[in-house]
């Protein structure tokens, strides 16, 4: 996998460096599980093609910018330190080539980064978030672009905007279980941050292409997300999956069919997923039981609960919680 970051003078050198290293990361780890795992491609481009300075004063070696790859890449776009009308104005080719490569590449900007993506247009009629700081003016030179102030990861098709380096490690992390699965992206997490990839931002990466392409898979998914913090019953499925065909409005057949081609999962994996996610957080932040979360979440059986949660996450739930608490609450 090709990976490109996109410097420019005066960014954040963290929104470079961190993703860059979650990435070494979990390339090593697949590497120990297969050792046919292909290396990792880590490219950094510029205009200039030559040293770039970041705000710190921290210099990194660029390559110039090529044409945009034709194979799979993931693309970084980092944030710049305060207004970035000045860099934009200095970088149209940059701003050029990532039109062109939005069309068919992965592209993840962070912050005010992400004004590169709606210079070149590619945020045209798309959500997207970026810094708070930024936002009043963002709204105002791209009025085309529908900005989502209240959350901090959105996703349009390919095309990922953060409002901050915490949102972009949630990202990275997505990217990871894309690449290498969920197992690696949960032990990158909790060797870097274990208390990143909360509910609700992981739901946002889940669902927000359906918002933007199908709108009823949308509104089935935040259905699925109120039966999931209610805590519908595990064991039925197919009654709930009937309920749900007949609140939107399609068959059974229909809304599987239109669900999985959206969000690559079917409707009750997308309930079990989300229930745990529920219950990830419960065993972080509250006092609950093992069999009071296992019953709140819907499952009642707290052997099944345990089991589920273990294959999704690889690690028993008292042990997920003794973990994360102890980095949580621990000096």
């Amino acid at each position: 996998m090709r990976i490109i970051f996109l410097l420019t003078p005066n960014m954040l050198a963290t929104s470079i460096t961190l993703p860059v290293e979650m990435l070494r990361a979990s390339w090593a780890m697949a590497k120990v599980a297969n050792t046919q795992t292909p290396p990792l491609d880590i490219q950094f481009r510029a205009e200039s093609g030559a040293q770039v300075t970041t705000q710190t004063g921290i210099s990194l070696a660029a390559q110039p910018l090529s044409e945009p790859p034709d194979e799979p890449a993931i693309i970084f776009v980092p944030a710049l330190w305060r207004d970035p009308r000045r860099v934009l104005a200095q970088h149209p080719k940059t701003i050029e080539w990532l039109k062109h490569a939005s069309q068919k590449q992965t592209i993840a900007a962070v912050g005010t980064g992400v004004s590169f993506l709606a210079e070149a247009g590619c945020l045209d009629q798309q959500t997207a978030t970026t810094h708070w700081h930024f936002a009043d003016q963002f709204e105002k030179r791209y009025p085309a672009v529908q900005l989502k102030r209240d959350v901090f990861i959105t996703r349009s098709r390919r095309l990922f905007c953060t409002a901050s380096i915490n949102a972009l490690a949630e990202v990275t992390a997505f990217f990871i279980q894309e690449l290498y699965g969920l197992p690696v992206a949960q032990t990158v997490e909790r060797n870097f941050f274990h208390e990143i990839r909360q509910a609700r931002t992981q739901a946002e990466l889940d669902t927000s292409t359906a918002s933007t392409t199908d709108e009823t898979i949308a509104l089935a998914a935040t259905i699925l997300n109120e039966w999931a913090q209610q805590g519908v019953p595990a064991h039925k499925k197919a009654y709930y999956l009937d309920d749900l065909a007949q609140q939107l409005g399609v068959s059974k057949r229909t809304l599987n069919r239109r669900f999985q081609m959206a969000l690559n999962t079917s409707p009750m994996q997308y309930l079990q997923k989300r229930r745990l996610a529920v219950a990830e957080e419960l065993l972080k932040t509250s006092n609950l039981s093992i069999a009071d979360i296992a019953d709140q979440i819907g499952y009642g059986d707290t052997q099944l609960f345990a089991r589920h949660f273990k294959k999704h996450y690889n690690v028993v739930p008292s042990h997920y919680r003794y973990t994360v608490r102890n980095k949580l609450f621990t000096e």
